[in-house]
């Protein structure tokens, strides 16, 4: 594969958006090529990014987590100016520059709202039903506290791994995270989520 169509691949046009609530990024999809049976070792960190402090608390974290595992690994903000994205060019230049193993890549590829319906509260246990009016009393009761809906967020994540030497993608995971409004606390699902499939797929 050519270098300049394995750079393009990574910079894909899409922003990162990090996106939470409690607990809420899931994983969607997992992939790792059969024939890459290597640890990863000296990896480049990149976060696809309009927002400066988001992209580098991303690449931080993801860092960090890295360094914990006995790996080493470089936060592409520390590499290029912060306020902007690296372009092909800047890219191909720090990892012939850094003699850098693989590449790892955050983008959004997908955000899209939804309405759920939330239930009324209904914890219906025996002493409801052993009396008539105590039964009563919490039907009525639920159907004047009806459910209501709530409009959510869900931001589809791709995240991808690179390695340098034959240019190829040889991992990949797909996440979702709903309701945009913690931008930390998601950053730390993700990388809980994304090193622990890394773990199950022997990467690291």
């Amino acid at each position: 594969m050519p270098k300049t169509a394995f750079i393009s691949g990574l910079l894909a046009t899409a922003s990162l958006i990090l996106l939470a609530s409690c607990a809420n990024t899931q994983v969607t999809g997992s992939w790792k090529d059969a024939a890459y049976n290597e640890k990863l070792s000296n990896v480049l960190v990149i976060g696809i990014s309009d927002n400066i402090t988001t992209r580098r608390m991303f690449e931080d974290t993801i860092v960090k987590k890295f360094t914990e595992h006995g790996i080493e690994a470089t936060s592409s903000a520390t590499l290029a100016p912060q306020d902007k994205q690296l372009d092909k060019a800047a890219i191909e230049k720090i990892i012939e520059e850094n003699d850098f193993g693989a590449v790892i890549i955050t983008r959004m590829v997908g955000l899209k709202n939804e309405t759920q319906y939330v239930p009324a509260t209904n914890y219906v246990t025996a002493p409801y039903y052993s009396s008539m009016y105590g039964f009563y009393n919490h039907a009525y009761g639920l159907a004047y506290d009806p459910g209501y809906m709530v409009d959510i967020t869900i931001a589809s994540l791709e995240t991808n791994i690179y390695e340098t030497a034959d240019k190829q993608l040889i991992w990949s995971m797909t996440t979702e995270s709903f309701a945009p409004n913690q931008i930390a606390q998601t950053i730390s699902e993700l990388e809980s989520v994304i090193f622990r499939q890394l773990a199950k797929d022997g990467l690291i």
